[in-house]
């Protein structure tokens, strides 16, 4: 009888430690997934709304760009009251802006904002638009959004940190947002963008493709159009994207070489 009580205490505290080692493993699992801030978020790092801090600023288009190469840098006034739906802009095309200047006011919200830089070479570019509108005029864009990100080694893995600027000199607007809780399914297998690399800039890319088919777009809608670039494009990573409605244009950022992505002539 003892025999057999010490064979079913024996096998007692083996299903008993098997037991505790299970639920430490599924408490240890949980606890993990708790902790990872991807585990249920679907927030988009190009979008405002995906920013808890997401500020914005009043600018002066008149004279910000001549302020900051005074090294002045008291150009922006946090806007206290949103602008309603049917608010009056001047025309669009008003502000017309080259990728340097987009970047000068970028890099000074940046300052601003954070005390930092915007800092390209330790950040990768995740997506990077400039939008403007013909009429006859395609010296600059009317509006730039960047979202950049750096990855960081965390306690469960990668965590990566996303900042998102947007520019629109018509508004008198600028706003500006930071996160390091973005889902990794944005990032993993992304290829990171090192724009101080590039020999052609956006304003290149407008000028290649307006001599190479962009232009009699513009003409034919007799400059009743948008211009869009931006980058990455599916498919076509290493490219800046023209888009006129009617054409699209993969132009490489080291050579200038350029391909039709897709026409609806």
């Amino acid at each position: 009888m003892a025999s057999v009580n010490k064979g079913f205490n024996k096998e007692t505290i083996v299903l008993s430690l098997v037991a505790i080692v299970l639920v430490t493993g599924i408490v240890i699992y949980s606890r993990l997934v708790s902790l990872d801030p991807y585990s249920w978020d679907h927030r988009n790092p190009c979008y405002p709304s995906s920013y808890s801090d997401w500020t914005e600023y009043q600018i002066d288009p008149e004279t910000i760009l001549t302020s900051l190469d005074q090294k002045d840098t008291n150009v922006f006034t946090p806007m206290l009251v949103t602008p309603s739906s049917d608010a009056q802009f001047p025309p669009r095309n008003t502000f017309l802006w080259t990728q340097s200047d987009y970047l000068k006011i970028a890099n000074a919200l940046s300052q601003h904002e954070w005390n930092e830089p915007l800092d390209l070479k330790n950040w990768s570019v995740y997506y990077l638009a400039f939008g403007g509108e013909c009429q006859g005029n395609t010296s600059g864009y009317n509006h730039m959004e960047i979202t950049y990100y750096k990855t960081i080694k965390g306690i469960v893995g990668k965590t990566y940190q996303a900042r998102h600027i947007e520019i629109y000199p018509f508004a008198s607007e600028v706003g500006i947002g930071d996160s390091s809780s973005f889902d990794r399914r944005y990032f993993v297998g992304n290829n990171p963008i090192d724009l101080t690399k590039f020999k052609i800039s956006a304003d290149d890319a407008l000028r290649i493709a307006e001599e190479n088919g962009e232009k009699d777009v513009r003409l034919k809608y007799q400059d009743g159009c948008s211009i869009s670039i931006r980058m990455p494009i599916h498919n076509y990573d290493d490219s800046w994207e023209v888009d006129y409605f009617d054409l699209k244009m993969a132009v490489n950022p080291y050579t200038g070489k350029f391909r039709i992505i897709n026409t609806n002539k």
